[in-house]
């Protein structure tokens, strides 16, 4: 793809992240289109990549040890129960998997 141009259209997590993959495929010139006006600001509590995944993008160069995570090991499955506020565990599943800020990974892209 040597001087291509490209659009990527959506400024988030995805798209900056499409920006680098094919910026790193030696795209030209890549531009990134975002319909906000203002800046992004962080979204939600976070993403969660699992640890097979993680490797993946760790070998590509997207993620690295120093971005801020937490590593967890199970999830748990929740049920309203009306007495508790944090309701009823009615499972627990291995689920290996790091969880990112949503900002912290948009910075490390941008």
């Amino acid at each position: 793809m040597d001087n291509g141009r490209v659009a990527v259209v959506g400024g988030s997590v995805g798209g900056c992240a499409v920006a680098l993959a094919v910026r790193r495929a030696r795209a030209g010139d890549v531009t990134v289109f975002e319909r906000t006006t203002g800046g992004l600001r962080s979204r939600g509590v976070g993403l969660g990549i699992l640890r097979d995944l993680y490797g993946e993008l760790a070998d590509a160069g997207y993620l690295d040890d120093a971005t801020p995570h937490l590593r967890l090991s199970t999830r748990k499955w929740i049920t309203g129960d009306g007495e508790s506020y944090g309701g009823r565990v009615v499972g627990v599943q291995d689920f290996p998997f790091r969880s990112y800020d949503w900002g912290s990974l948009w910075q490390g892209l941008r």
